[in-house]
């Protein structure tokens, strides 16, 4: 018997070589709530770099006001936002108001932040993230659940500040890998995740293992938090042969020209839908509640849009 879990989907910010534009996020989107997928999720940057150059990409909790608005069902979520980017009285705000759009269905992840270039682009302070979170993640939750916060802090100062009207409850995630950052997840995370695996399971088991251990030294029981992962896959039509999917990922991705077949395979799941159920099905095992599918040799990216559809209609079966 298979180990229940939901379907979610990472928004494509890349559709093949180009950038993905409103139109994309806003069909992406109604596959997903038409299919019976669980989650949809985007990214938080003001640009990346992939290896055909800079990406743009659209602002994440804009696109997430919009996705609750013309949503009925699916859960939506930011995978994650960066704390650097906002005052943490807006993003309380914010995701406030997002709940409200979405009617309880909205997700707030939360990260330190690790891309420089966009921070040394933008004038945003690069050092002492850690302890910026620490305070940062603090004050938020505190003001989505609807205290009044008064905080004299290294980086912040609030004065009597609350949420008016309200903010609905609103899960948190953390985006931690390392043990201070996961001390944090067992204090404050209500969810989890893991990004981004291919089709081997072990790395992501002893990760969570070891992970579940910290929390549970942190007075909090494992069982409370929604741990999710990350895979990455190229889905093939059913009854085809992978190797066109694997030669798409080598060319998407210079580094991976090297590697042989099984080695990619570590990296990116390639199959049609029954087999990437089995690779779910595999994290399901292992302690993932929610698996992110990313349709693509890199996160947030779409390699082939005509097989999205089939591919998440058959996975949310």
């Amino acid at each position: 018997m298979s180990t229940a879990w939901r379907l979610g989907l990472a928004l494509p910010a890349m559709l093949g070589d180009r950038e993905a534009t409103w139109d994309d996020l806003r069909w992406a989107t109604r596959v997903a709530e038409e299919s019976g997928c669980d989650s949809v999720w985007y990214l938080d940057h003001f640009f990346l770099q992939r290896p055909g150059g800079r990406l743009g990409l659209q602002e994440c909790l804009s696109v997430l006001t919009a996705i609750a608005a013309q949503t009925t069902r699916v859960r939506l979520g930011s995978l994650v936002c960066c704390q650097s980017f906002r005052h943490p009285g807006l993003l309380a705000k914010a995701a406030a108001t997002i709940q409200e759009v979405a009617g309880g269905r909205f997700v707030l992840g939360l990260g330190a932040g690790w891309f420089e270039a966009e921070y040394r682009e933008f004038g945003f302070p690069f050092d002492r993230r850690v302890a910026r979170f620490e305070e940062y993640v603090t004050i938020v939750t505190a003001l989505l659940r609807g205290d009044t916060v008064t905080h004299r802090g290294r980086f912040f100062t609030l004065e009597q500040a609350r949420l008016t009207p309200p903010a609905p409850p609103t899960p948190v995630w953390l985006a931690t890998a390392r043990p201070r950052m996961n001390a944090l997840l067992g204090r404050f995370g209500d969810g989890w995740n893991g990004a981004w695996y291919g089709e081997e399971v072990a790395a992501f088991r002893q990760r969570l293992s070891a992970l579940q251990e910290e929390v549970a030294r942190q007075g909090r029981d494992p069982a409370t938090i929604e741990w999710s992962v990350g895979v990455l896959a190229l889905p093939t039509a059913t009854g085809t042969d992978s190797a066109a999917a694997l030669a798409a990922a080598r060319r998407a991705m210079p580094p991976f020209a090297s590697l042989s077949d099984d080695a990619l395979r570590q990296r990116i799941a390639v199959g049609p839908p029954e087999y990437l159920r089995e690779v779910a099905e595999r994290f399901a095992e292992a302690g993932a509640r929610t698996v992110i599918f990313s349709f693509g040799a890199t996160p947030f990216s779409l390699q082939e849009p005509a097989l999205l559809a089939p591919t998440v209609a058959a996975l949310a079966r």
